[in-house]
C-alpha cells in the first residue's frame, strides 16, 4: 500500500486553493444563473425564426436574405461570398458580418474566400454579373442584389 505523506504546510495550502475555488464558483454560479435567466425570459418568447434571426439581427443582415440563401445552398456547396467593400462599423466591414453570418447560417456548406474554388455565389447587395462567370442556376431575391448563383461546370 501506497502512503502518501502530507505535511501541514501542503495541507493548509491544498485546503485554501479548494476553499478559493469553491467560493469563485458559488459566486459566478450565483451571477450566471441571473444572464441565464434573464436572457431566457427574453429568449423565450422569440419564435423560431426570431431565435434564428437573433445573432445576425445583431450584425445588421437581415434574416430573411439569410433565410433566402439557406434554401438555396446545400451541403458540400462551396460558397464564394461576393459583397461590396463596405463599412458597417467600427469594428467590422459588411463583407466580414456577411461572410460570418454565412459561415454560421449556411452551414453545413463551407465558405472559399478564392472564387476559383467555388461552386456556388452568394451575392450580398452586389451584381454576380460583373464577375465574369457562367452560371448553370441562379435565383434572385425579388428586385434587390442578393443572389444565389450556381457555377456552370463545378
Amino acid at each position: 500500500m501506497v502512503r502518501l505523506r502530507v505535511d501541514r504546510v501542503e495541507a493548509v495550502v491544498i485546503c485554501v486553493t479548494v476553499a478559493i475555488a469553491a467560493a469563485s464558483f458559488l459566486t459566478n454560479v450565483g451571477r450566471m444563473t441571473h444572464v441565464l435567466s434573464h436572457e431566457y425570459a427574453i429568449y423565450s418568447k422569440y419564435s423560431n425564426a426570431d431565435r434564428r434571426h437573433a445573432a445576425t439581427d445583431q450584425l445588421q443582415i437581415p434574416g430573411d436574405v439569410l433565410d433566402f440563401y439557406a434554401e438555396r445552398v446545400a451541403k458540400g456547396d462551396r460558397v464564394y461570398f461576393q459583397v461590396d467593400p463596405s463599412g458597417l462599423s467600427a469594428n467590422m466591414t459588411l463583407e466580414q458580418a456577411v461572410a460570418f453570418a454565412g459561415r454560421f447560417y449556411l452551414l453545413p456548406a463551407v465558405q472559399t474566400s478564392d472564387l476559383a474554388n467555388a461552386n456556388t455565389v452568394v451575392s450580398f447587395q452586389a451584381d454576380p454579373g460583373v464577375l465574369g462567370l457562367h452560371y448553370s442556376a441562379q435565383e434572385r431575391a425579388g428586385l434587390q442584389l442578393f443572389f444565389v448563383s450556381k457555377i456552370e461546370g463545378r
